[in-house]
């Protein structure tokens, strides 16, 4: 649902024009849109669309939590998923220009526990870009338990797998890439990657809605989070710490614009750092680069963060 509304909205943004009778026109149609999302798919959340470094719209919708009849508001914090990966990697990418990791050095170099089976041939380069061979996810590996469990312990749990393909034969999206990827920021650092996130990136864009969640901290006027199934609306929270590196970032739709307009400046990276995140290196449709995806629409190519 999420990339259909993604996709909806950039198509309406790209057929209107800049005058304020268009603008409003276009803000029309985009709260139109949502609200028919929220009838037909109970979509419940935040949304802000911007153009030329200014918000055009931005709305909220439905329950932030359904027990207390709390309503969405557009400064909740919401754990963003998978928009997770796109931190690590920019956060990556500064400690590449600092010198301290490096894309194409064998991954043992800062992640010695690592067992040698899937070690081997392994660089951040392939984390990044999913085409490590790791298998996707951790649940695939253990059952998990409602507690938060360390760096440590995920790695237990990643060498206790085998690799699914040769590294860098094939592309599969998998958690395990941005779990390993957070480890290694970690041990460079000495410091854990939530630490490094804030240094890096909250800190300077001003990003002071935004954090990494745990059972032991989940942060104040954060929304629940709800599923649409087979038998009506749920509640559906993830044990976060399982997801580290990969999902555990709570934020706010006015931090994620601010940090969306850095990554089209040098305010994180330089401009060469910049073009790793949307060059071409891998051949579907659909290109998964350093946690960003590219998609032709109607002739064009978009560039947006990958969330699922």
């Amino acid at each position: 649902m999420l990339k259909n509304i993604v996709m909806a909205l950039w198509l309406l943004i790209y057929s209107h024009a800049g005058n304020a009778g268009q603008v409003n026109e276009l803000t029309e149609k985009i709260d139109h849109h949502l609200q028919q999302y929220v009838k037909t798919e109970g979509f419940r959340g935040a949304v802000l669309v911007a153009r030329a470094g200014k918000t055009l719209f931005k709305a909220a919708y439905g329950n932030a939590d359904d027990s207390k009849n709390i309503a969405n508001t557009t400064d909740k914090k919401f754990l963003i998923g998978s928009l997770t990966k796109s931190f690590i990697a920019v956060t990556v990418m500064t400690l590449v220009e600092e010198g301290k990791l490096a894309l194409h050095a064998p991954l043992v170099n800062y992640i010695p526990q690592l067992k040698k089976s899937l070690a081997k041939d392994l660089t951040l380069h392939l984390l990044l870009k999913h085409q490590s061979g790791l298998v996707p996810h951790l649940e695939r590996i253990v059952d998990f338990e409602e507690k938060d469990i360390s760096p440590a312990e995920i790695l237990t749990i990643i060498n206790s797998s085998e690799l699914a393909f040769k590294p860098a034969s094939q592309y599969q999206y998998a958690n395990l890439n941005y779990h390993l990827a957070a480890i290694a920021i970690e041990n460079v650092t000495g410091k854990s990657y939530g630490q490094v996130l804030q240094e890096k990136i909250f800190s300077p864009l001003k990003m002071s809605n935004s954090g990494v969640e745990r059972l032991s901290y989940i942060p104040k006027n954060r929304a629940k989070g709800y599923r649409k199934g087979f038998f009506g609306v749920n509640r559906d929270e993830n044990i976060v710490s399982y997801a580290l590196g990969s999902g555990d970032i709570y934020s706010t739709v006015d931090d994620l614009f601010a940090r969306e307009q850095a990554l089209y400046g040098t305010q994180l990276l330089s401009e060469k750092a910049n073009s790793s995140f949307f060059h071409r290196q891998v051949k579907p449709m659909a290109i998964m680069v350093m946690a960003f995806e590219l998609k032709s629409i109607s002739g064009l190519t978009a560039s947006k963060i990958k969330g699922h």
